[in-house]
């Protein structure tokens, strides 16, 4: 993967950055993308269909690893990968032991993607796709990495429909799929 890091320089993160590809160095934008004849999201730029998509929406514990290949495949999802977490927002998690830091990720999930409510006929979590901040806690770095961030990204990468609350046992999946990421930046800072 091409790196993006971007070493003491803060940017303006907006919606619009989900849209932004590197075709040429594997980057790509699903989304909101159009689906193939089989089904599948293909880039907006370069109809790349690269990811695959069976496995991410398998929801398997046991590839996490592979997973996280997949997402970042995605220019955005990267981006989250190679963007430097905020001093004080790294000092907030070491703060806290791994099982607190844990607890606190099941807890967002639930609380920020887990419920739904009925808005007019249509039923979501509340503001969905405007729940999760850019900064301010790892966690919300985690959830954009890791398209845990609202119930769109969820739908289109791990495959749980939109429009019910989540069941226990995705949300522990999503719970141990956002930590990940969790545990790998915070190594990282060590």
């Amino acid at each position: 993967m091409i790196s993006n890091k971007l070493p003491g320089k803060k940017i303006q993160i907006t919606r619009q950055m989900a849209f932004h590809t590197d075709c040429k160095n594997e980057l790509h934008s699903y989304y909101k993308s159009p689906y193939s004849e089989n089904g599948v999201p293909k880039c907006r730029s370069c109809q790349d269909q690269g990811v695959e998509w069976n496995l991410t929406r398998k929801r398997n514990h046991k590839d996490i690893e592979i997973i996280v290949n997949e997402l970042r495949k995605e220019w955005w999802r990267n981006y989250w990968w190679e963007v430097a977490i905020s001093d004080a927002d790294l000092a907030k998690a070491k703060a806290k032991d791994e099982a607190n830091l844990y607890s606190r990720t099941e807890q967002r999930i639930k609380s920020s993607v887990g419920r739904v409510y009925d808005f007019k006929g249509k039923v979501q979590p509340f503001n969905d796709g405007y729940q999760t901040p850019y900064s301010g806690n790892i966690v919300y770095y985690a959830q954009h990495a890791m398209a845990t961030c609202c119930r769109f990204c969820i739908e289109y990468w791990h495959g749980i429909p939109t429009g019910r609350e989540l069941e226990i046992g995705e949300v522990e999946y999503l719970a141990q799929l956002t930590f990940h990421y969790i545990k790998e930046k915070m190594a990282d800072a060590r």
